[in-house]
């Protein structure tokens, strides 16, 4: 990439999150790194038990969630790096699985892990439900299961994160935005 070029910005809101209020360790161990395979129990962890058990989603969460994926879909157009449209691909089916039960008319079938199978404007309709309803335990064991699905690292990373983001702890615990790049394409695509 040219130097030049300009490179898009991922701007945030500050969002406390209280990981008590996940059962989480205070602070967060320095071995848990977002993403890697040893920490993923740990992540869905704070989405499980998190803020989404016991409430709708707030304004700044939703926001949030839709920075990260304007982020990843401006930086597949700077990169051309299909990991960060996989990121993208996996935020879309991470929301919609969290609130899909809310959502009547959405039927996903059997193509949620294709290219656009979750379209954005769905993943809209369930930021828009996360805010009146909250996600229940089979809302977000949904969510759980689905993570397992996911086609490749990427998507993965980006489910994950859609749930993280609408919990809260993808800042105030596991510190996405400290180096959204490393977010975006794991430790070993780094651009």
């Amino acid at each position: 990439m040219d130097d030049a070029a300009p490179r898009s910005r991922l701007i945030l809101a500050e969002d406390g999150f209280l990981s008590r209020h996940a059962r989480c360790p205070e602070p967060r161990p320095a071995e848990w790194v977002f993403g890697q395979d040893d920490s993923i129990d740990a992540g869905v962890g704070t989405v499980m038990d998190g803020p989404l058990s016991r409430g709708v989603v707030n304004a700044a969460r939703r926001d949030a969630f839709n920075a990260w994926h304007e982020f990843a879909l401006a930086r597949h157009l700077e990169t051309r790096d299909p990991a960060c449209m996989e990121f993208a691909m996996g935020l879309r089916p991470g929301v919609a699985s969290l609130y899909e039960r809310r959502m009547g008319h959405y039927e996903p079938g059997l193509d949620r892990f294709k290219h656009n199978g979750t379209p954005v404007y769905v993943a809209d309709h369930a930021l828009q439900v996360s805010g009146k309803k909250r996600a229940s335990y089979e809302d977000r064991e949904h969510w759980r299961k689905l993570l397992k699905r996911t086609p490749n690292e990427d998507w993965h990373r980006g489910h994950l994160a859609a749930g993280l983001v609408l919990s809260g702890a993808d800042d105030g615990y596991w510190d996405l935005r400290a180096d959204p790049e490393l977010t975006l394409l794991g430790a070993a695509g780094r651009l």
